[in-house]
């Protein structure tokens, strides 16, 4: 792989090695930094200061109701480049992380309620100028690999963004074990710092041009053709239950099982370093056997962890102690990062590889604006209905159900149905879906 090269803007040959080096820095530090916006860290801010599950849900509901922005963004692809808009309110980011970090330092003369305004507020700003900018990121990373080593390429980016995450989870959850008002504010400001190492790493990527792209009208039509459209209503399905599970898992662990933020803070670390070792096997897998039949066992993976999370909910898993806690950890996150981790790059990989390069951007921001304006309504009628069902408890089959465990067994159905979606997606040069499962299972 390091020996490949793509072409410059004035047809110049660029390594393959170069852009590896520089993407890979580029998403160690931007993990880093929107991890504290877009995990633990930020929700358990808010519920320390009174938020309740519906202002969680529309918290989780800002960031894929902002992708939006990217189809008018991937429109202005062509004239700011790939770097600028991949750098495009960078600075007002780190801004807003800095602010983070001054309202909780006000907290207590703020009050909860105005704290936690002020933080959803400046979390959906971040959410917004994020959305816009990596609008320019999967065609880039496109641009950059070769098909033929475009899935380990992929794969090589998110193992190092997941070392990243190890890291820096270990960072926050030492940060959070401090008895400090200052713990939050702490970590907001390191995300900044975070924040500005990646706007510097973007000017090293090496350059490549950006096709010209057609009229928008004549674009989406020719998007119709492609497999785009049953991918949608496949990753529309997935990220219902998705949604919920977003808005459920930190209140299930911290009221129900009486975690401590510290510990429900290792969750991610877990799923990272979960998935570190596993990485360059996707990477081999999705290049192999393709896109689809990965898809297939992402979404099996997924019915598998929403499962784990109906006997966690309703107290079946050992959640208690080292031992067991440890153990629930590990099966809850090493299905869970998986099953995320293949379908995020078989996604990918499959929509970038079945698009021309002219509608590449374009296709990306239209998978990711309907899905996510889609998504967005599903962590805020999760949140809405949590308030109502999280009380009700109710013996059937046996076993007695509590609120959160009946919501997670509705996730798990939904999430098994999608796979009749899977069954009916076209992949162009990849064997028969029957085929791909014997291979498969005939693979050592």
């Amino acid at each position: 792989m390091s020996a490949a090269t793509t072409t410059g803007p004035s047809g110049e040959p660029v390594s393959l090695t170069k852009a590896t080096t520089w993407v890979c820095r580029f998403s160690a530090w931007e993990s880093m930094s929107v991890s504290v916006i877009q995990g633990a860290p930020i929700q358990l801010f808010l519920l320390g200061h009174g938020a309740g599950p519906a202002v969680l849900g529309v918290v989780v509901a800002l960031l894929p109701l902002s992708m939006a922005l990217q189809f008018p963004m991937a429109l202005q692809i062509p004239r700011r480049g790939f770097p600028g808009t991949l750098a495009f309110g960078r600075k007002i980011r780190i801004g807003l992380l800095a602010s983070l970090a001054a309202i909780g330092v006000g907290a207590g003369w703020l009050g909860g309620g105005m704290t936690v305004a002020l933080a959803v507020v400046a979390t959906g700003l971040f959410h917004a100028l994020f959305s816009m900018a990596i609008t320019a990121r999967s065609p880039w990373w496109a641009a950059l690999a070769p098909s033929e080593v475009r899935g380990r390429f992929l794969a090589r980016e998110l193992l190092v963004a997941n070392i990243s995450l190890v890291a820096s989870g270990l960072m926050v959850t030492g940060i959070l074990s401090l008895e400090s008002p200052l713990k939050f504010p702490l970590i907001f400001l390191l995300a900044a710092l975070a924040s500005l190492a990646a706007l510097r790493c973007i000017w090293h990527i090496p350059v490549v041009p950006v096709p010209p792209m057609p009229p928008i009208g004549h674009g989406l039509r020719d998007l119709r053709k492609t497999t785009l459209p049953r991918l949608l209503a496949f990753q529309i399905f997935f990220g219902f239950a998705n949604g919920g599970h977003a808005v459920c898992w930190i209140i299930v662990l911290r009221d129900r099982l009486h975690w401590s933020d510290q510990m429900i803070n290792l969750m991610p670390l877990a799923a990272a370093m979960t998935i570190i070792p596993l990485l360059p096997l996707l990477g081999r897998l999705l290049d192999g056997l393709g896109s689809r039949i990965c898809l297939v066992l992402s979404t099996i993976l997924g019915v598998i962890h929403l499962g784990l999370w109906v006997a966690t909910a309703g107290g079946a898993m050992p959640a208690t102690g080292l031992l067991g806690i440890g153990l629930t950890i590990i099966l809850l996150q090493s299905t869970s990062t998986i099953s995320l981790n293949l379908m995020n790059l078989a996604s990918g990989r499959m929509v970038m590889g079945q698009t021309p390069p002219e509608l590449q951007a374009l296709a990306a921001a239209t998978m990711t604006m309907v899905g996510s304006l889609l998504g967005a309504i599903f962590p805020l009628a999760w949140g809405l209905i949590a308030e109502r069902v999280s009380p009700w408890q109710g013996t059937y089959l046996g076993w007695t159900w509590n609120g959160h465990a009946l919501m997670y067994a509705v996730m798990a159905g939904i999430t098994a149905i999608s796979l009749f979606l899977v069954a009916r997606l076209q992949e162009p040069g990849a064997p028969p879906f029957r085929a791909s499962l014997r291979t498969l299972m005939h693979r050592r």
